[in-house]
């Protein structure tokens, strides 16, 4: 496995350290009944998220093209948009392939709830699906590629560019934005939730910002940037604006607690970094939030 990472970096020209690990996307897949229980209500309910914000942003999700970021392992928000009438492209540079005897569980599973739950939704392209055993343009179509360089998609190909706690494991954001500025359609929108926790433990968010910069890239990257980003909510605001969205309202929806920001900002001071121990707390506290855009 660890071969075909190495393989798939070096036709994209990119320079790996040679103690690399494994994706998690590429991790070995074990269907027991919590397992696929657990995908599917991920699914239902990341899928349930999308479709209401799309729907609050005017997209009619019955005929809209989207393109999901990073969909993860099992592609369950995805499946439900595509009962849902979407079109819908999955990118990641890690795309998960298809597990015979895991994937087809999930995906009869979400079937039922659905059918159930939805009665107007659509699952006809899930059952396709699942006797294909394997993803294709008439059920969902993916994409292994990494959002910095999506050559192979048209200009204005999508209604909607959308994303779960995936911006923030992109190693070039300006590059990738400028991407998936490019992708969408004129008036199209995005909804991108970003965390900025430290990765590595999310019950300590902030410790990768007593790191200096270098030293928590280069972690970060033999791991294939699993552990998140330094960036802050206002790194990501700049970003996205200047490659050319409208930011349409930011929902923060994960905030640090007041006895952690104080004692992590006392030993911000002590470790010498200076950035962010003179960062606005309000800026240190916000630890992720949901991006709506639109491209004009």
């Amino acid at each position: 496995m660890l071969q075909r990472v190495r393989e798939f970096a070096s036709r994209l020209g990119l320079k790996i350290p040679r103690r690399l690990t494994t994706p998690s996307n590429w991790r070995r897949l074990n269907a027991t009944t919590d397992e696929v229980s657990q995908q599917v209500e991920y699914g239902l309910l990341g899928g349930g998220h999308y479709e209401n914000w799309l729907r609050t942003l005017g997209v009619d999700i019955r005929s809209a093209g989207v393109a999901e970021l990073g969909p993860g392992v099992v592609f369950g928000a995805a499946a439900y948009l595509r009962a849902a009438g979407a079109e819908v492209t999955l990118i990641d540079r890690w795309l998960a392939g298809w597990t015979a005897g895991y994937h087809d569980a999930v995906y009869e599973a979400m079937i039922k709830r659905i059918e159930a739950e939805h009665p107007a939704h659509d699952c006809a392209p899930l059952r396709q699906l699942v006797v294909e055993g394997a993803y294709g343009p008439k059920t969902l179509k993916a994409l292994q590629a990494p959002v910095e360089a999506l050559d192979m998609i048209e200009d204005a190909t999508f209604d909607a560019v959308v994303s779960n706690a995936v911006l923030e494991h992109i190693a070039d954001p300006k590059r990738a934005f400028s991407e998936i500025f490019r992708i969408t359609k004129p008036g199209g929108v995005g909804v991108h939730q970003v965390d900025y926790r430290d990765h590595r433990n999310f019950d300590a968010p902030l410790e990768h910002l007593l790191l200096s910069e270098q030293k928590f890239d280069a972690l970060n990257r033999k791991v294939n940037m699993e552990y998140g980003s330094q960036r802050r909510h206002s790194d990501y605001a700049s970003l996205l604006t200047d490659a050319g969205f409208v930011i349409e309202a930011y929902h923060q929806n994960a905030t640090a607690s007041q006895t952690y920001l104080d004692d992590t900002i006392a030993r911000m001071k002590v470790a010498g970094a200076p950035r962010w121990s003179q960062t606005a707390r309000d800026e240190l506290a916000n630890l992720g939030g949901l991006f709506l855009l639109r491209r004009p």
